[in-house]
């Protein structure tokens, strides 16, 4: 016959591992959740930054005011022309690298609302270390054409 005290030790033997092999899991999913934060705010700060610092550049050249919002995990862009808001254009991670744009009509009414649509480069990979300055320059371009296209038209 199976002594009490042993069989009452194994149970909360297996239940005192079973809470470790828990926590364990838990301080592993939190420290890879804090290193992907840590790329996506890198990412954010030395490629995404840098490319809206140059279109603000370009774009102050053409009368637009630019504002530059940026957070540890998304960036924005806003253009106004004649002090209203002409475009948005946003940068987040979310699982794989988005854009999100808006485009605003004559009299401040939407005219096209996208989004999230993904950034991928020439091989279709989207993660943020695949995602170049020039990647999202060239994404913004055609989306920023594309309402200037549409606000001719209306």
């Amino acid at each position: 016959m199976t002594d009490w005290r042993s069989k009452l030790r194994k149970a909360l033997e297996h239940l005192e591992a079973t809470e470790q092999h828990e926590r364990s899991q838990r301080e592993s999913v939190a420290g890879r959740q804090k290193e992907f934060n840590q790329v996506v705010a890198d990412f954010i700060k030395r490629t995404v930054v840098p490319a809206f610092e140059d279109l603000k550049t370009e774009l102050k050249q053409r009368e637009r005011d630019i504002s530059i919002h940026a957070g540890d995990l998304d960036a924005l862009l806003e253009i106004r022309h004649l002090n209203r808001l002409e475009f948005e254009y946003a940068v987040t991670v979310l699982g794989s690298v988005c854009r999100t744009y808006k485009c605003i009509g004559k009299q401040g009414t939407p005219l096209e609302t996208q989004g999230p649509g993904e950034l991928r480069n020439e091989d279709g990979l989207s993660a943020p270390s695949n995602i170049t300055k020039e990647i999202i320059l060239s994404d913004f371009t055609d989306q920023y054409e594309r309402c200037l296209r549409h606000r001719s038209c209306s």
